[in-house]
């Protein structure tokens, strides 16, 4: 099994919005007990309307919880893929194999 590590900010990122339209993605410093910037969208100049930019800033702040579900299902798919090999140890071949 791999161990995957973490190489960011810790979660949960949260997006806050200025009045004119920048987007601020923040995460938490869990030593200073404050967030801090990860991301800025600005909101100008830009070709992507509002609506856009609004979703690129929660997309940005989805990534720690997007890495974490990754990670486990990297760990799942090792580990059957480790089950099928002592499957295969044990009865000799890979059993889609058989026709």
């Amino acid at each position: 099994m791999t161990t995957h590590t973490e190489m960011h900010t810790p979660g949960p990122w949260t997006v806050h919005t200025l009045a004119n339209g920048q987007h601020t993605v923040c995460g938490p410093i869990a030593t200073a007990g404050y967030e801090a910037a990860v991301a800025q969208i600005p909101s100008e100049p830009t070709i992507f309307d509002a609506a856009t930019r609004a979703t690129n800033a929660a997309l940005i702040a989805a990534a720690p919880e997007t890495a974490r579900k990754l990670a486990a299902l990297l760990e799942a798919a090792e580990d059957a893929h480790d089950m099928l090999d002592e499957f295969n140890a044990e009865h000799g071949g890979h059993p889609l194999c058989y026709w």
